[in-house]
């Protein structure tokens, strides 16, 4: 899980909104 949450940040880290992203990883 640690793996894709460094993708997704890597990935997504340009995006703004990327708060309702970690609350959906969250959840």
């Amino acid at each position: 899980m640690y793996n894709n949450f460094s993708y997704l940040k890597e990935y997504f880290g340009y995006v703004p909104q990327d708060d309702l992203l970690f609350d959906n990883l969250t959840v």
